[in-house]
């Protein structure tokens, strides 16, 4: 919470600290001017010295009375931000700083990150990318829900024609096995009718002559034999007929199998097409999340580098300074 205000306060010891060795920068150059013009004008090299180290020592002198000062004015900046948490605390320190001014509270992601619950103050390009975001979602919900219900409605209407077929299926066969059943009755009772009106025939011919007794037997006899023909072929045409209605039993049950198979086939695919749809939707949000993690890592490397470029500038100042305190020291070990 003190991160931004101890920050300035570095800064602004910093900008001091600079403005306190470029002035004795200056100071040195304008005493190495001083000394040569005395060195000119005397021609006297051992007072030019003696007068140089007397500058250098005031200089010192000067500079370690004003780095003094600054920790004075650092020590006191110190202790009166600690007095402000002792009074105030670390969770208020801000509210109390900012709410006496009437500042606006903002409370967002960066752009390009999802956006935290609450948040507040966004600024338009981050507002206009949310408000995008989220219609691309009601956009993409939309089309997922229409999607769902066409295949839903696809899915009745086969089954809804299936069952119509099968119907009419069951149905043509019943009407062909009844016609066939009908047809042969039919047939059974017309050869049955032959056969007694020929046997009255015979019969009125036994009554008319003595002599077709033997014709009479021999007819009954083929009567009989054609009566176990008329069985046979009877029997023929009801196993014949059986087996007919038997196949065609089982053709609409293949028939039946067939289109179950066909109804899950088309189920499996419409099952594997919402796979698809949802494994899609896995891989654009990856995709997503990957540009954000791309995003998060570039965001830590440009700090990191900023970081860097502080430690080496920093690094810069504090050689600049051990420097000059050496080239210091060696003029006075000189002197």
């Amino acid at each position: 919470m003190l991160g931004p205000v101890v920050l300035r306060l570095a800064m602004l010891g910093f900008v001091m600290l600079r403005i306190i060795i470029l002035g004795l920068a200056m100071l040195i150059f304008m005493e190495f001017i001083f000394v040569a013009l005395i060195i000119v004008m005397l021609e006297s090299v051992i007072l030019g010295l003696l007068i140089f180290g007397l500058v250098m020592f005031g200089l010192a002198m000067l500079f370690m009375v004003m780095l003094f000062f600054v920790a004075i004015i650092f020590l006191t900046l110190i202790l009166m931000m600690f007095g402000l948490v002792l009074l105030c605390g670390f969770g208020d320190l801000p509210e109390r700083f900012l709410e006496p001014v009437g500042c606006e509270d903002r409370y967002f992601a960066a752009l390009g990150f999802d956006q935290p619950e609450g948040a507040v103050g966004l600024p338009d390009d981050i507002a206009k990318e949310v408000k995008r975001r989220k219609d691309d979602l009601e956009k993409y919900s939309k089309l997922e829900f229409e999607h769902q219900t066409k295949i839903r409605r696809h899915c009745e209407e086969e089954n809804v024609q299936y069952e119509l077929w099968k119907a009419h299926q069951s149905e043509k066969t019943t009407q062909k096995i009844s016609q066939s059943a009908t047809v042969h009755q039919n047939q059974i009772h017309q050869n049955m009718e032959m056969v007694r009106q020929r046997q009255n025939e015979l019969l009125h011919k036994q009554a008319i002559s003595e002599q077709s007794i033997q014709r009479q037997q021999q007819l009954k006899l083929d009567f009989q034999q054609q009566t176990g023909q008329e069985k046979l072929k009877v029997q023929e045409r009801q196993n014949m007929l059986a087996s007919e209605a038997q196949r065609q039993k089982l053709a609409v049950s293949q028939e039946q199998n067939k289109m179950a198979q066909q109804a899950q086939n088309q189920k499996l695919a419409m099952s594997r097409a919402q796979n698809k749809v949802a494994e899609q939707a896995q891989n654009q949000k990856i995709a997503t999340q990957a540009k954000q993690n791309r995003l998060n890592m570039e965001a830590q490397r440009q700090k990191a580098l900023n970081a860097q470029r502080m430690q080496a500038v920093k690094a810069a100042e504090e050689q600049q300074k051990l420097k000059e305190k050496r080239l210091l020291h060696d003029e006075d070990m000189t002197f």
